[in-house]
């Protein structure tokens, strides 16, 4: 099997953790691992791990940039098929690429190592699930539109919007306060 990133260096047997066989690209890094590989060390650590959620300076600083790295395509080392990439969200910035058609994971340099500092690592198919990636999709969004409005009001102003939010979100006469914002401001 050769390397979908590098093209040329051969996939070595490896292990990704205890009982995971995976194929380990010694120039660049990256792991693959096949789908049977992958749900029988599933099946042998029964039980979903709770979600960790880490702080930005918690996370791996040696991860690759989605805005600077150049995107191309890669290739399934087992059956030639385009691999398709899948944002992870949940704070993780990065995508990882699964074959549609053999459904065996890339995971470029340390990938694997951040999803199982987060305990995605055992979630890992759900990534690719049609209701995650709409999540993904949302929660980009929502941090999108946080952007515009921290730079149309300023750090200091979107702060105090927020606060003032969740103010009312609480509010038992939530409805009415909101009618009277609506009726003041109109005139």
């Amino acid at each position: 099997m050769k390397c979908p990133v590098c093209k040329t260096s051969d996939l070595n047997a490896s292990s990704l953790d205890q009982n995971l066989s995976c194929r380990h690209c010694g120039n660049c890094g990256g792991n693959w691992i096949q789908s049977f590989e992958y749900w029988k060390w599933r099946d042998q650590n029964k039980g979903n791990l709770p979600e960790n959620i880490l702080a930005p300076e918690d996370l791996p600083a040696n991860l690759p940039d989605p805005k600077t790295g150049t995107l191309k395509a890669k290739f399934c080392p087992e059956c030639s098929s385009i691999l398709i990439r899948y944002k992870v969200g949940h704070g993780v910035s990065f995508a990882i690429d699964q074959c549609g058609n053999c459904g065996g994971v890339w995971f470029d340099k340390d990938e694997w190592e951040s999803l199982k500092g987060r305990n995605l690592h055992d979630d890992v198919y759900t990534i690719f699930t049609a209701p995650w990636q709409s999540k993904v999709r949302t929660q980009e969004s929502l941090r999108t539109q946080e952007e515009i409005y921290i730079k149309k009001f300023g750090e200091e102003g979107f702060e105090e919007i927020q606060r003032m939010k969740e103010w009312i979100e609480a509010h038992p006469r939530k409805q009415e306060i909101i009618a009277y914002l609506m009726q003041t401001t109109r005139q």
